[in-house]
């Protein structure tokens, strides 16, 4: 890259799954709108979703070694190991390259870069997706030039940049999700819908969750006979095991993935969903009335905390994986359904409008502060 593109260079890192890289994409249209003849590169893990998302882009991807999660025996003295040779290579990346700033949303593949721009002085600013604050982004927060929030901190507050903004923004989703234009007559002719019958549109994330599928199965045909539609996204792996079991009938419709969820959004009642941070950022701008049922797996109990801070605000009902059953799914169903008004009007009240907008404009100001301390 050339000297003069290097100085309005922005490194990008976070991976490990979808979660981390696609708030990055959102900010980096946002960037690239601005017309600020910005250069960008992605640094990240090879083979993995990182690069393939980033190269779709058209983002230039730097490799570095994969270094997973860190394990939590004696294989993480191992760990250290793999971890010290991709933040090695991640300091050559950087003195090489000499970006402007680096931009991270966490995640395992992020600690390396965040850690090298720490040890070479380029600002970073960190984005935290949960309501829970990740390892990377709680183990560098303290120097980082600003952090935004995808939603109200429930654990981890205490530890704040020392020097720099912290603001809640919201997570960066793609503008499709705040449009409000969408001409709802096509959506049902697609999608073969009846526009008199209630939505349901049930999602366990893009890889289906088990125990959600079983339990929506076994009280579909009830579902129907009280004037349901339902839209069921299982996952490539859920949607083969149980395809001998969907329904026959046209108000049942079982989907492997659902590109544009937005669509669906856009007429749906009501919404049965994992609590991911991309999830839950998704409904809440579509403003959909939505039952969470929290992975109990998740780090650091993460998906609970993201509900949490959705029903506290009236959007959402929390059902925890261990409450849930047939009975109790579709008795929850009915209540939110019958106090969907009042949820879609504190929906309304979510402050979190264009997040990737507000994350470029504190990325803006950081990279102007920095070049009037350089001049």
């Amino acid at each position: 890259m050339e000297t003069e593109n290097r100085k309005k260079l922005i490194a990008f890192a976070g991976g490990g799954t979808g979660g981390h890289v696609f708030p990055i994409i959102a900010v980096y249209q946002e960037l690239v709108s601005l017309n600020e003849q910005f250069t960008f590169c992605y640094l990240g893990s090879k083979g993995k979703i990182e690069q393939k998302i980033s190269e779709e882009n058209k983002i230039p991807f730097y490799e570095l070694p994969f270094i997973g999660g860190m394990p939590r025996s004696f294989k993480a003295c191992f760990w250290f190991f793999k971890f010290f040779y991709a933040l090695l290579h991640a300091c050559v990346r950087l003195s090489h390259l000499k970006p402007k700033l680096v931009f991270s949303t966490g995640g395992y593949s992020a600690a390396p870069v965040i850690c090298a721009a720490k040890l070479l002085n380029v600002p970073y600013v960190l984005h935290n997706l949960d309501a829970h604050l990740g390892l990377a982004n709680k183990v560098f927060v303290s120097d980082c030039a600003a952090l935004t929030l995808g939603m109200t901190l429930f654990s981890g507050a205490n530890v704040l940049p020392k020097n720099g903004p912290c603001v809640i923004t919201g997570n960066p989703i793609r503008q499709a999700f705040y449009r409000d234009e969408e001409n709802k007559t096509n959506i049902y002719a697609q999608w073969k819908l009846d526009p008199k019958r209630k939505t349901l549109i049930v999602v366990g994330g893009s890889q289906g969750a088990e125990v959600i599928n079983i339990n929506l199965l076994r009280i579909t045909k009830e579902l129907i006979e009280k004037n349901w539609q339902i839209i069921h996204q299982l996952g490539p792996l859920q949607y083969d095991k149980f395809k001998e079991l969907f329904p026959d009938t046209p108000y049942y419709r079982a989907e492997r993935f659902i590109d544009r969820l937005e669509d669906i959004y856009s007429i749906a009642d009501l919404a049965v969903s994992r609590s991911g941070a991309m999830s839950v950022g998704e409904l809440t701008a579509k403003k959909v009335p939505a039952i969470l049922i929290p992975l109990p797996t998740a780090a650091q109990n993460h998906q609970y905390l993201n509900a949490k801070c959705v029903e506290e605000k009236g959007g959402a009902v929390v059902l925890e994986q261990k409450d849930l059953s047939d009975e109790s799914l579709l008795e929850m169903i009915e209540y939110v359904y019958e106090r969907q008004k009042l949820f879609r009007l504190n929906l309304g009240d979510f402050p979190f409008q264009n997040p990737a907008k507000n994350i470029g404009k504190i990325i803006l100001r950081v990279m102007n502060k920095d070049s009037e301390v350089e001049s």
